[in-house]
């Protein structure tokens, strides 16, 4: 949990019941940053991480519900 607060790149984590253990919300400027975070990260706690999955959104919208 420090680690991930000294981050600036990481803006969201979820510990989760079912699925994965930890969800990370990351957002970089390139894909050589994100490589860069995903290596620190599997260095730093190679003794935990098992496996990871990624999915990447190019666009994120935002959306405003008004009511009718």
């Amino acid at each position: 949990n420090d680690y991930i607060i000294t981050q600036p790149n990481i803006i969201y984590r979820d510990v989760t019941i079912s699925g994965a253990d930890v969800e990370l919300d990351i957002q970089v400027y390139s894909v050589s940053d994100f490589r860069n975070i995903i290596k620190e990260i599997k260095n730093k706690f190679s003794g935990i991480i098992k496996d990871y999955e990624v999915l990447e959104y190019v666009e994120e919208y935002k959306h405003s519900f008004l009511p009718l």
